[in-house]
């Protein structure tokens, strides 16, 4: 009767040790699936951030203007024009 019990408890502990150790390894695949997840979007955030300081220099943006859109400045004396044709 002992040793059933003994042998019912050692193969209770291997199968909870067993399930223990795949909890672990699926969490560990979980966490390293997320890190490069994360190191991923930072590569991404750290790209658009060099992107958009390169692009919003002021050099920069005075040739995306010219090669593509030609906007002029405006002028204090073109918001004073747009006042008197409001009233």
């Amino acid at each position: 009767m002992i040793k059933k019990k003994y042998f019912f408890l050692c193969f209770a502990l291997v199968i909870v040790s067993i399930s223990i150790n795949l909890k672990v390894t699926n969490s560990k695949k979980e966490i390293s699936m997320i890190i490069k997840k994360k190191d991923a979007l930072q590569f991404d955030i750290d790209l658009n951030e060099v992107n958009w300081v390169y692009i919003t220099r002021p050099e920069n943006l005075y040739k995306l203007n010219e090669e593509g859109y030609n906007f002029q400045p405006i002028l204090f004396s073109d918001l004073i024009n747009l006042k008197m044709d409001k009233e």
